[in-house]
This record gives structure tokens, C-alpha cells and sequence, in this order.
């Protein structure tokens, strides 16, 4: 090798290696910090994404609460039957008795507020 038998090769050759190797440590810093902030990110837009959910999914309930609403009224106008309102609300809408029982509550209180 050139730097045997030559100091001051052997020292530049030296230096270049330290160089190199502490280019080599700062790219993998570097990459290290990048995943960090990637990864930072990732949580942070899995939160957001997580709230934006929960607030859909609390919209598209009131929205099918108001549309189970909306049948029991219709059925209660045009003298349906409850157990056929109750079967649609069950099939349709997935409620169980006891919410259906909630219902038909609200819209019971409604008519009484109307009638006052």
C-alpha cells in the first residue's frame, strides 16, 4: 500500500477514513432524526384522522337518529302499526328495543309538547 511506507500519506489517508466515517455517522444521525420526525408525524396524523372519524361517525348517527325519527312520525300520522315501525327500525336502522323504546319516547314527548 502507498501509505506503508509514506507519513504523511498514511496521515491524509488517515484523515480521509475519519472523514468518511464521520460523514457515514452524520447520514446515520440524519436518517435517524428523519424517522423520528416521520414517525412523529404518522402519530400525529393518525390522531387527526382518528377525530375526523369519530365526529363522522358521530354525525352519520345523528343523521340515522334522525331518519328512525322521521319513520316513527310518518307511521304515527298514517296509523301504521308499532310492531311494524319496530321491525323496520330493527332491520333498517340495527336498533335494539331498548333504543327503539328511546324513540318512541322522544316522539311521544314531542306530541305532547305540539299538543300543549
Amino acid at each position: 500500500m502507498i501509505t506503508k511506507d509514506n507519513p504523511s500519506m498514511s496521515s491524509a489517508a488517515e484523515s480521509i477514513y475519519l472523514s468518511n466515517a464521520d460523514i457515514s455517522i452524520l447520514e446515520q444521525c440524519r436518517a435517524r432524526e428523519d424517522a423520528i420526525a416521520h414517525e412523529a408525524y404518522q402519530k400525529k396524523l393518525i390522531a387527526e384522522l382518528r377525530q375526523d372519524l369519530s365526529e363522522a361517525n358521530e354525525r352519520i348517527e345523528e343523521t340515522k337518529q334522525e331518519a328512525a325519527l322521521e319513520n316513527i312520525r310518518f307511521d304515527r300520522e298514517n296509523d301504521i302499526p308499532i310492531e311494524v315501525t319496530r321491525k323496520r327500525l330493527r332491520k333498517s336502522f340495527g336498533y335494539n328495543d331498548a333504543t327503539i323504546d328511546e324513540l318512541l319516547s322522544k316522539v311521544d314527548a314531542e306530541a305532547a309538547c305540539v299538543k300543549s
